[in-house]
């Protein structure tokens, strides 16, 4: 093989290479998100183009057909301006409490993204808040003080980098996290939430 040919070679592989990255780098942004909230990245620092990859997700309609089946009342929230959500996934959340172990609750959590790049993760749930905490990998945070938006009061916890913002409401725990999350941010995504509508259930 000839020098002319095994640099043309390596730079097609080269090529290539820099073409997977943008794909590569919002796939794992995506499997971020998708984990709890210690596995969710405190922001994206790739190319611009990777972050315009990722597809904008329907969660209105995902929000509505959980609240069809789940027991708790489940809020569709509109996403704050400018943001992006980009993912949502169903799950369930294990209780901590010796006396319920083996039993489980249902969850359904949004991803978004911010103007920032930042990311921030929505659950709803009817799980205890104690199981809430440890499902998002902050069993050993410390307590944050609290914070009201409207009518709601939200209990804030964090975890080195991770934080969470926790409102009980009676029927549900909605739980708000990021990693190196911005409280104004924070704030924005809460209000969405407490002026949102809470979709039909079948069983009501």
């Amino acid at each position: 093989m000839s020098t002319q040919k095994k640099h043309r070679l390596l730079h097609d592989q080269r090529d290539m290479l820099l073409s997977l990255a943008p794909l590569v780098l919002g796939c794992l942004l995506v499997a971020g998100l998708a984990g709890q909230c210690s596995f969710s990245p405190s922001g994206f620092s790739g190319p611009a183009k990777a972050v315009s990859e990722i597809k904008n997700v329907d969660a209105k309609r995902s929000l509505e057909e959980a609240a069809r089946f789940f027991p708790f009342p489940v809020r569709t929230p509109v996403a704050p301006e400018q943001w992006r959500t980009i993912a949502v996934d169903r799950g369930e959340i294990n209780r901590v409490n010796m006396k319920n172990a083996g039993l489980r609750s249902e969850q359904i959590s949004v991803n978004y993204l911010s103007p920032a790049g930042r990311a921030y993760r929505l659950t709803q749930t009817d799980a205890a808040v104690a199981d809430v905490i440890s499902w998002l990998g902050l069993a050993k945070s410390e307590d944050k003080g609290a914070r009201d938006t409207g009518a709601a009061h939200w209990a804030v916890v964090g975890q080195g980098p991770n934080k969470a913002w926790i409102w009980d409401d009676g029927r549900s725990r909605i739980a708000l996290c990021a990693t190196n999350g911005d409280d104004g941010a924070f704030e924005r995504l809460a209000a969405a939430v407490v002026a949102a509508p809470i979709a039909h259930a079948e069983h009501e």
